[in-house]
């Protein structure tokens, strides 16, 4: 998708090449910065002095920092530099050099970055044998090059012929020149369709033809050779989107052709599919065009977008609209970008966006919160728990509240999947305890009947089939506490033994001589006078009254306090020279125990700094956590990263880091504590896989870190219906998508 004024001419003037042909008028002003937005899911910017700026997912490498890591916010690239141009796919993203070479990274499943095919490369490397170029374009697999002698060149995924050769295989790794084009001064590519604008203003095409992309009017599902899109002259820009594709004309007309299943195109009463290019209504003045996934943007000379198409705020794929509407909140908008979401640039140096954001390819941060925020609508909070990307909180009247994800009924009932704001789990008794799961929900009755909902594919709360409501878990009474690992529940009950039900494949349930997934509780047996339980992955500790730590489960890292040739435990056991232990918490691999000293001790998995003491060794020896006093309280995550709450009310952290969990840095972990932004008056402490809860004396709830699945509860969705600005640094002063042209900025107020 692309949408690129006369890119030939630009380009070359911004680096200052000789040999560069005069610029039309309105390219005069042209910047040097190109932001790309690839099908929502990632987002790749460029900076004035050539620095690549990235964020969004990045499951394949595609934001090119060397990791699989997301990133809800803009971070600077610092494996390559000195970039003049980019542009993203679905992917992977391709990046051309000030010095005519080409570089590419992400996704390689069909040779997109010019190597021979292999999973994904997180950090950039060169596509051999390219030189010259002044563009690049970036397909859904495909990727193009514009060099300056006005050829094209191609490589990737060759599906329906996108790489414009009539080669038998299905993907071609090495870059080839595409036949029968000359003097290109454009490029757009969409997902497995290709287009050029040449120097005449034509536009040319091949590739799929599926929903008429290629504007030729023809019933051919594809075609592998260049042809002229016939009857459209005088064309200044053009975009293609997933199936459309928008041109720009000189007069300022814009013209839209192909797929129109959401409406995308702009005609009234017009079909699903239209083949060919037709002017797109009640639009004057148009200066810059972007199609994205299923919509379409238009910036007009007075800086005001407007939008047509699937709205992409909403989850419903028929909430549409064919004619073009005003996007409010930006006013001096310079250049546009659209892939599955919309970025669009204000004169004034700021980035607007909307959207859904799970991915963070707004870049807006509003699914991470790097300070804590309150949760929205709750107060009179006793207890919090948070599973991996959901929470629930117990509120004095004895009812319960969730919020977060919902895709498994952990809050009940299933709909909606996603809950941006608590709501009270229905059909409940008057709780006095809860506990989360990865997936699964816990509560104690104030009869001491326990309760379970959501996935119960192990048998986590008895033999039931899937419903949308809590079920009572028969076999249990007299029951005061409860703990959830992913797959396995436990209770204790009030004369201090312990009973587990659900997957015992590790020994979790502390049930000698079996594997096996058990739908009925069973006690836990030779354990007596426990008061505390807490369930890691597929290990639980357990607190005696004498101040003693018992163990049983996995032990791969050592979790369990001992010897790591004892791979797992089926029957519980003292932890050795650990007593006075007032509190307990069980992390992913690791696990912690407080003292009655008010010191942290800490034993397990450490790779990432889970146990505090600034190494990265593992140990299976319980040891007190450096510099550390006056702890009150403690919680291990099931990711990976230790929270405590001190007397003098501060939080201290360490283990990983990411999206902000210990600190609003780039720093993946911390191996010895750090302290956590101020909050005064902390009770308790809860975490789910990336995200941190604090529980206020006065009842209110504060969260920070990932809120991709609406977890920490402010009302703020990942959703953006309305523009917002993103948060990117104050020296971007342009932008594109996977199209765009961008403009010189004068002013750059202070920012981030």
């Amino acid at each position: 998708m692309r949408n690129l004024w006369m890119a030939l001419l630009w380009a070359v003037l911004l680096t200052g090449s000789s040999g560069a042909r005069a610029a039309p008028p309105q390219t005069q002003a042209r910047g040097p910065l190109r932001g790309v937005l690839a099908n929502g899911s990632h987002t790749v910017a460029l900076d004035a002095d050539g620095t690549v700026w990235s964020w969004g997912y990045n499951a394949s490498g595609q934001l090119g920092n060397g990791t699989t890591r997301d990133r809800p916010l803009p971070a600077a690239l610092e494996t390559i530099d000195r970039v003049k141009f980019i542009d993203a796919g679905a992917s992977h993203t391709v990046a051309l050099r000030e010095d005519g070479t080409v570089w590419a990274w992400g996704l390689n499943r069909m040779g997109q970055l010019g190597q021979p095919a292999s999973v994904s490369e997180p950090t950039p490397q060169q596509v051999p044998g390219l030189t010259d170029g002044v563009a690049v374009e970036a397909g859904s697999n495909h990727s193009l090059m514009l060099r300056e002698d006005g050829t094209v060149w191609s490589w990737g995924s060759n599906t329906t012929g996108q790489l414009g050769r009539t080669t038998p295989t299905s993907f071609d790794a090495t870059p080839v020149r595409v036949p029968g084009l000359t003097d290109v001064v454009a490029l757009s590519a969409g997902n497995d369709n290709s287009l050029a604008l040449r120097e005449d203003g034509t536009v040319w095409s091949w590739g799929n033809n599926a929903n008429g992309q290629l504007g030729r009017a023809t019933s051919t599902r594809f075609d592998p050779l260049p042809a002229r899109v016939p009857g459209l002259t005088g064309v200044v820009a053009l975009s293609a989107g997933s199936g459309h594709v928008l041109a720009l004309r000189e007069d300022g007309s814009v013209w839209a052709w192909g797929n129109n299943q959401y409406l995308q195109l702009g005609f009234p009463n017009a079909t699903s599919s239209n083949p060919t290019p037709r002017q797109v209504p009640a639009l004057t003045d148009a200066v810059d065009v972007a199609a994205g996934s299923n919509f379409s943007l238009v910036r007009r000379a007075d800086g005001s977008v407007w939008t047509w198409g699937l709205d992409p705020s909403v989850q419903s794929p028929w909430e549409g609209n064919d004619i073009p509407q005003r996007v409010e909140g930006p006013r001096h908008v310079i250049a546009l970008a659209a892939g599955a979401l919309p970025l669009v640039l204000d004169k004034d140096g700021t980035v607007w966006g909307w959207g859904w954001n799970t991915t963070g390819a707004l870049g807006t941060g509003s699914n991470l919160r790097s300070t804590p925020v309150r949760t929205r609508d709750l107060s009179k909070i006793v207890s919090l728990s948070a599973g991996a990307y959901f929470s629930l909180a117990l509120r004095e009247d004895g009812t319960v509240w969730g919020w977060g994800d919902n895709r498994f009924a952990q809050l009940s009932p299933w709909l909606p999947e996603l809950r941006a704001t608590p709501s009270q789990v229905m059909e409940l008794p008057k709780a006095v305890a809860i506990a989360t799961g990865v997936i699964h929900s816990l509560a104690v009755a104030e009869d001491g009947t326990v309760w379970g909902w959501g996935d119960n594919n192990d048998g986590q709360f008895g033999p039931q089939l899937p419903t949308a409501s809590p079920v009572q878990v028969e076999g249990l009474s007299g029951m005061v506490a409860v703990t959830a690992g992913p797959t396995f529940s436990l209770a204790l009950r009030a004369d201090g033994t312990v009973w587990g039900l659900g997957r015992n494949s590790s020994g979790q349930l502390g049930f000698p001589g079996d594997f096996d997934i058990h739908t009925t509780p069973r006690q836990v047996p030779e354990l007596t006078g426990v008061v505390a339980l807490s369930a890691g992955n597929a290990h639980v500790l357990a607190l005696r009254e004498d101040g003693t730590v018992w163990t049983w489960g996995a032990n791969l890292s050592g979790q369990l306090g001992v010897e790591l040739s004892v791979r797992s435990r089926h029957t519980p056991a003292p932890v050795p020279g650990l007593t006075d232990v007032v509190a307990i918490s069980s992390g992913r691999e690791f696990s912690l125990a407080l003292r009655s000293d008010g010191t942290v001790w800490a034993w397990g998995y450490n790779k990432t700094g889970e146990l505090g003491d600034g190494t990265l060794t593992s140990r299976y020896t319980p040891a007190p956590v450096p510099g550390l006093t006056d702890v009150v309280g403690l919680m291990g995550t099931s990711y990976g990263t230790a929270l405590v709450l001190r007397r003098d009310g501060s939080i201290w952290g360490f283990g990983l880091n990411t999206l902000g969990m210990l600190a609003n840095t780039a720093q993946l972990f911390y191996s010895t504590p750090v302290q956590l932004p101020a909050i005064a008056g902390v009770k308790a402490l809860s975490a789910g896989e990336q995200t941190g809860f604090a529980l206020l004396e006065d009842g209110t709830v504060r969260a920070w870190g990932s809120n991709r699945y609406d977890q920490i509860g402010d009302g703020v969705s990942s959703a953006h219906r309305t523009a917002v600005q993103a948060r990117l640094p104050c020296r971007f002063t342009a932008m594109t998508s996977r199209d765009h042209r961008a403009s010189e900025v004068k002013h750059c107020p202070a920012g981030p």
